[in-house]
C-alpha cells in the first residue's frame, strides 16, 4: 500500500474508479481521497484505516466491508449500502449519508458521525451489543 500511496502524492487529479468491482480487495490503509468510486462493488473490502475524505462513494456497495478507523469526512455516500459493516473508530463527519442502509453495521464510542445523525435510528449496532 506505501507503493500506492506514494503514486497518489503524485498525482493532480484523482484515479476514476466509478463502477469497478474491487470485492473484497485488501486497501487497507489506502489514500482513496477525493476518488470517484461511486456505484462501485467494494463489498467485503478490507479499508482497515484508509483515506476516503471527499471520496464519491454514492450507490457504492461497501456490505460487509471493514472500515474500522477509516477516514471518511465528507464523503459522498449517499444511497451506498453500508450493512453489516465495521464502523469502529471511523470518522464520518460532514458526509452525506442520505438515504444509505447501515442495517446492523457496527460501531463503538469513537466513531464520528454527522452532525444529526443518529445511529440507533438506521440500525446500527452499538458495541459492545447490548
Amino acid at each position: 500500500m506505501a507503493r500506492w500511496n506514494r503514486w497518489r502524492a503524485g498525482q493532480v487529479d484523482a484515479p476514476d474508479l466509478a463502477h469497478c468491482d474491487l470485492s473484497e480487495a485488501d486497501l487497507a490503509g489506502a489514500d482513496l481521497s477525493g476518488m470517484d468510486l461511486h456505484a462501485s462493488n467494494l463489498r467485503g473490502a478490507n479499508l482497515r484505516g484508509a483515506n476516503l475524505e471527499r471520496a464519491d462513494l454514492h450507490r457504492a456497495n461497501l456490505r460487509s466491508a471493514e472500515l474500522s478507523a477509516a477516514v471518511l469526512r465528507s464523503a459522498n455516500l449517499r444511497a451506498a449500502n453500508l450493512a453489516s459493516t465495521n464502523l469502529f473508530g471511523a470518522d464520518l463527519r460532514r458526509a452525506n449519508v442520505r438515504n444509505a442502509s447501515f442495517r446492523e453495521a457496527e460501531a463503538d464510542h469513537e466513531t464520528r458521525w454527522p452532525d444529526g445523525f443518529t445511529p440507533s435510528a438506521h440500525g446500527i449496532e452499538p458495541w459492545p451489543a447490548v
